[in-house]
């Protein structure tokens, strides 16, 4: 009976040995998984604090777009107001006015006689030049 009792006891120390074993390995996954844990509450923390700047940014950015519409409708409108075939017609008629008065000016350049023009000059020289000598002498 004494070998019985050696085996058995044999037995609950190798049981306690295993069930230590058990415990340590256990507690060390226990604390890996408060190590994990708490490493992956500051990363929540700092995440917190990136999508609150990021929430600031877009809202700000929100209110720069709400703008940039209004805007954008507002010269939209300004467009759509625009009488565009009475402002083609404008145009028409003044590139067409445009058009007359270079046609009667170029017609007036075409009428000029040349040669009376030159004879004009040159009798007003002869008429000018002794009048302008008379002054000069006693003026």
């Amino acid at each position: 009976m004494d070998q019985n009792l050696f085996r058995t006891e044999k037995r609950k120390l190798w049981l306690l040995r295993i069930i230590a074993v058990f415990a340590a390995l256990s507690f060390l996954l226990l604390l890996g998984m408060a190590s994990a844990f708490y490493s992956a509450l500051g990363s929540i923390r700092d995440m917190t604090a990136q999508v609150g700047a990021l929430t600031e940014k877009l809202e700000t950015m929100s209110g720069k777009v709400e703008t940039a519409v209004d805007e954008i409708t507002s010269a939209t409108q300004g467009l759509s107001d625009v009488d565009w075939p009475a402002l083609a017609g404008s145009v028409q008629d003044a590139a067409a006015s445009a058009q007359n008065g270079m046609q009667t000016a170029s017609d007036a350049l075409t009428s000029i006689d040349l040669e009376t023009l030159n004879q004009a000059i040159a009798d007003l020289a002869q008429v000018v030049g002794p009048l302008a000598q008379f002054v000069s002498r006693f003026g």
